[in-house]
Parts: structure tokens; C-alpha cells; sequence
């Protein structure tokens, strides 16, 4: 179980042990009484302001923020409650998890106001149960919010104020689905470099394309972190390489994977800043001298640009390995040198340009960057929040990579089949089991199936599922 007692206790890992890993969560008992210390504050607050525009909390959302509400027509809005709109096919469970997880971060310190039972009844959503959350239609963060948690007032008898903004407001999707692809950026890289080092031993690249000193020269840190991992897993290899040159997507895979790396750093700073931020609006500021009461302010918070950037750089950078793998893909099918002259009989070998170049168009069209939208929905939210937008492309993306890379796999092992060259030691086990989807002498007609199947299994490693099987 996950123990929450202040903002730093929301990491990377405690989001993987909470969203991917299924861990319950627990709110402190020192957090939970500093959250109805700030939830006291707040309510002085309002009362010796009757007056005063607080957004949400003293007038509706949206167009309403121009309205002070009498006590009585405050009751009628709470009792509203929240609703969901959108539709889809739901959620993956990982990511519904992940955002109720988020949600406790402007929750934790008490900024959001609400009061302590609330808390509680949202991280008891972490208890194992089902949570559905339709994938489409989510601009704003409020339409997860409203499926989330249209049924929560009857278990808090009924929202308080400020409550309901609370639920609806800041940015615990965009955080969440930022989370979401940094984990599975970390496997993702690793199974990168597996499988085109299997390919670069395949086509027997010449150790030089991965030299240390190539690193001092480039002045890359993480191209030479690249460079250093390709000859790791080819040490031992075949000491007959090629006499000339391979070609060039070999040669610029330290290059390439580096644009990745820096992706992924650019992702987990991100990540752990959203993890820490207090991103409610309105957000409640506490107690200091000059504001006795604290004090309610309009912010910005719930806008997750920074997730969005790091979510399009991740995109950028998967895309371009999608590419790459199509030209590695061409090149093991049909590389003389490698192949030494000999080729199967049935014509049963993966043909890798035809089986990824679909692939490969398909992600060169996903790979745009993500925008604020053109359109707005009235005077006040006129700029859209594209964070589920810019998720399921780069999602998609990364599953294309998954798959591409499952044809790559695939070639080259059919490469070692054919020439019974033996793999660089570090190769051994992720060829094993590349080889487990598909045996040298299966039918061709289940090539499909096989490779879907390996396809299949890269991405379960991606997202945790598989982390020790190819290590």
C-alpha cells in the first residue's frame, strides 16, 4: 500500500506501484488533518468575504463567474453534483488509475479546499475496483472527471463548497497520461536497441559504427549512451564482419536512439514536476501574514502544456525509430552479404519492407504536433487542454514501433536460421525468444498470427507485463 502524506510522496515509481501495479493508497493521518485545517481556513475565509468573486466557490464555473450566488442558489449548484458527457471505447485501466492517483495531488496539502472525508472517498476509488472512463471527447479534464465521480456526493452526503471544482479542475489526466508513456518509455528504449542490435549483428555491421571514440567525437552524452549499449550487446558477436560499410540505418542508430533518450529525460523531468504541482483552479493559498484566512485565486494550473510538449517529443521520437525500423527491416530481407547467398527454399522469410512499410505510413501521418485548438467553447474557455489527444497518438505510435520492431526481430532471426551463424552472447536469450514466436520451419501461412503474437508481446513488456522475459 501506498502511504500519501505530502507532495513528495507522488513519484514516478509510486505512480507505477498505484496505476500499473494495482497498489491501494492511504492518505496520512498528519495529511489529513492539515487538509481540514486549509478546509476551515477557506470556509473563514468566505464568510468574512460574503462579497468577493471566487470562481466556483462563491459563483458557477464558466460563464457564471461574473455572479456572486446567494446561499440558497450555492446549495442548488452543489446539489447538482457532476455529470459525464463523453463516449468511446473506455480507458486502459493503467491510465484511470494513474488520473484518480493525480487527482490526490492538489488534494494532499489541503490547496484544493475540500474536506478530508472527500479525500478519502477519492483514494478509496484505488481499492481494486473497476473504474470506467470512455477514451474519446476528454479536451477539458472535466470530462474524466465527470464519469470518475458523478455518484461521490451520496458517499460524502453530498459536496461542500468548492468541492465539485475540485474534483473537475486542475490536471491530474494530463499528468497521468504523461506517467503513463514515460513508463513505458523506459522499456521501450531497451527493447529499441535489442532488436537493432540483433539486426546490426545479422547484417554484421562493423563494430567501428559503435565505437567509444566515436562518442568523444560527436560530443553526445546520449548518443555515446547509445553507442555504449549496442556494444555491449554485440560483444562476442561474430568476430567476421562486413570489409565495407553497412548501411546507413545502422550506422545512424547511436544517432537516433540519442534523439529518444533525450526524449525520455525531457519526459521523466516533466513527469516529475507534474507529480509535485499543485495545479487546481481555483486553488486555495493558505494562512501568511497580510492574509489571515488565506486566500482563493484563478490560475492556469489545470493547463498540462508541459505534459503535452514532453508527450510530442516522446511522439517525435518513437516516429523517427518507426522509419529507421522500416529501412533495417528492408535491408535484412534482402542483404547478400549477410544472407552469404542463401536463401530459403519456400520464400517463407519475413519480408520485412512489405510487412512494415504500412506501418511506417500510417505513423508518418500521427506525428504531428499537438496545438492548442482553433475553437473554444465561450468566453472563458476559449483554449482547450489537447492532453488525451496528444496521448493517443503518441500511444499509438509507440504500438506501431512495437510492432514494427516484432518484424525486425523476426527477419533477423530468420538471418541466423538460414546462415546458422551463432548471436553475440547478450543477443542469446531476446533471440531465443524471438524465435519462440515463430520456429524456422513453420508454415508460412501462420507468419501473420506469429508475428501479431510477438508483436503483442513486445508491447506487454512495454508496459511492465513482460519485463523479465527478454531482459
Amino acid at each position: 500500500m501506498v502511504v500519501l502524506h505530502d507532495r513528495g510522496d507522488f513519484t514516478l515509481d509510486t505512480y507505477r506501484r498505484v496505476a500499473w501495479e494495482g497498489e491501494p493508497v492511504e492518505i496520512g493521518p498528519a495529511a489529513l488533518q492539515r487538509i481540514g485545517e486549509m478546509r476551515s481556513s477557506l470556509e473563514r475565509l468566505v464568510a468574512n468575504n460574503p462579497g468577493r468573486h471566487y470562481y466556483g466557490t462563491t459563483t458557477t464555473s464558466g460563464e457564471g463567474v461574473k455572479t456572486v450566488l446567494t446561499p440558497e442558489r450555492r446549495r442548488a449548484y452543489l446539489d447538482r453534483g457532476i455529470h459525464g458527457w463523453t463516449f468511446g471505447d473506455p480507458l486502459p485501466q493503467r491510465v484511470v488509475r494513474g488520473i484518480v492517483f493525480t487527482r490526490l495531488i492538489n488534494f494532499i496539502e489541503g490547496n484544493a479546499g475540500v474536506r478530508p472525508v472527500l479525500v478519502e472517498a477519492v483514494a478509496e476509488y484505488l481499492d481494486g475496483r473497476e473504474l470506467t472512463v470512455p477514451s474519446r471527447g476528454h479536451s477539458w479534464e472535466i470530462g474524466v472527471a465527470g464519469h470518475l465521480y458523478k455518484g461521490l456526493q451520496e458517499r460524502v452526503d453530498g459536496f461542500e463548497m468548492k468541492e465539485t471544482m475540485a474534483l473537475v479542475n486542475g490536471c491530474p489526466a494530463g499528468t497521468a497520461v504523461l506517467c503513463d508513456l514515460t513508463l513505458a518509455g523506459r522499456q521501450r528504449i531497451e527493447l529499441v536497441l535489442q532488436t537493432m542490435a540483433l539486426g546490426a549483428e545479422a547484417v554484421l555491421a562493423p563494430h567501428e559504427h559503435y565505437a567509444e571514440e566515436l562518442g568523444e567525437l560527436w560530443i553526445d552524452e546520449d548518443e555515446a549512451t547509445a553507442m555504449a549499449r549496442m556494444r555491449e550487446l554485440l560483444e562476442g558477436g561474430s568476430a567476421e564482419r562486413r570489409p565495407f560499410q553497412a548501411p546507413v540505418s545502422y550506422r545512424i542508430i547511436p544517432r537516433m536512439v540519442g534523439i529518444a533518450l533525450r526524449a525520455q529525460q525531457l519526459a521523466e523531468k516533466a513527469a516529475a514536476t507534474m507529480l509535485r504541482a499543485v495545479s487546481d483552479n481555483p486553488v486555495y493559498v493558505p494562512p501568511k501574514e497580510g492574509r489571515p484566512d488565506g486566500d482563493i485565486w484563478s490560475t492556469g494550473g489545470y493547463h498540462p502544456a508541459q505534459a503535452i510538449h514532453a508527450i510530442d517529443n516522446l511522439a517525435y521520437a518513437w516516429a523517427n525509430l518507426c522509419q529507421l525500423s522500416y529501412h533495417q527491416a528492408s535491408r535484412l530481407a534482402g542483404d547478400d552479404f549477410a544472407l552469404g547467398g542463401t536463401r530459403p527454399a519456400d520464400g517463407g522469410r519475413p519480408n520485412g519492407a512489405m510487412g512494415n512499410a504500412a506501418w511506417a505510413y500510417e505513423v508518418a501521418q500521427l506525428a504531428q504536433p499537438t496545438l492548442l485548438p482553433l475553437t473554444g467553447t465561450g468566453t472563458q474557455t476559449d483554449a482547450g487542454s489537447m492532453s488525451f489527444a496528444a496521448w493517443r497518438k503518441a500511444s499509438e505510435i509507440g504500438r506501431s514501433l512495437d510492432a514494427m520492431l516484432a518484424v525486425n526481430a523476426a527477419t533477423a532471426s530468420e538471418v541466423f536460421d538460414l546462415t546458422d551463424r551463432p548471436v553475440a552472447p547478450r543477443l542469446e536469450q531476446f533471440l531465443a525468444f524471438v524465435r519462440s514466436h515463430r520456429e524456422p520451419d513453420s508454415a508460412s501461412d501462420t507468419l501473420g498470427d506469429d508475428l501479431g503474437a510477438l508483436a503483442d508481446t513486445f508491447t506487454a513488456r512495454v508496459y511492465g507485463q513482460e519485463a523479465t522475459a527478454m531482459a
